[in-house]
């Protein structure tokens, strides 16, 4: 599902990141515009320090921008306040990241619930739905096991559940493959297909691995801090 060019749900204009001063500045984003319109997956990718994670973090709400515009939905996010941020952050975003993040003395379905409970969801609710973000994901045999007791692609899809069960429209994926085998890798890169395909979901992606890119529809290829090109991939079948 490619979203309509006229429908951008991410719009990104001049934006910069930069750290330090002098001799020792560094330009981590040196004026990026990017479009990225609504139930795309597109896939950021570049050599190491060519700022495709730091425009991760700046669409996650979880680094500042020195310059520029960045707008979700319409709504400018380079300004806001830092609890602003985390408000718009638990409204809008998920989040999958290469380490899974999981609490190792909690369940999967612990795990998958701690969004909502920093939502105020009430108990059964909370139950209800993490059940079906679990479902979601193939695990729903697997509520009830520690992380220690799944594989690394089963930990990486209960962390998948974990960013879904909010219901974000976008979903913002760092690496999501880079601590699994290749079959393992393959199956996250589908599931990430199927709820970008059914769910309508936008998915950002960073990713090293060209293979994982086949399930994508675009690359946006950078360096040096800049968007080089975007490129167009034929959907994985």
């Amino acid at each position: 599902m490619i979203g309509r060019e006229d429908d951008v749900v991410i719009r990104i204009r001049g934006l910069r990141r930069v750290y330090g001063r002098g001799d020792a500045e560094v330009r981590a984003l040196d004026g990026v515009d990017l479009d990225i319109p609504r139930g795309i997956f597109l896939t950021l990718m570049g050599p190491s320090g060519s700022g495709k994670s730091t425009l991760l973090n700046a669409i996650g709400l979880l680094d500042v921008p020195t310059a520029g515009s960045l707008a979700i939905e319409g709504r400018e996010m380079v300004g806001l306040s830092r609890r602003e941020r985390a408000l718009a952050r638990r409204e809008r975003l998920g989040f999958v990241f290469q380490g899974f993040n999981l609490l190792m003395r909690s369940t999967a379905l612990q795990n998958v619930e701690l969004p909502l409970v920093y939502r105020g969801v009430g108990r059964a609710e909370r139950r209800r739905r993490s059940l079906e973000a679990l479902a979601a994901v193939g695990l729903a045999d697997r509520a009830d096991h520690l992380p220690n007791e799944l594989s690394g692609g089963q930990q990486q899809r209960v962390a998948i559940a974990r960013a879904i069960v909010g219901e974000p429209e976008i979903l913002l994926a760092d690496e999501p493959t880079g601590n699994l085998d290749t079959v393992m890798s393959h199956e996250v890169m589908q599931l990430l297909r199927r709820l970008n395909s059914e769910r309508g979901i936008t998915v950002v992606m960073v990713s090293h691995e060209p293979e994982m890119t086949v399930y994508t529809d675009r690359i946006a290829h950078f360096r040096d801090g800049r968007l080089e090109n975007i490129e167009t991939v034929k959907e994985a079948a």
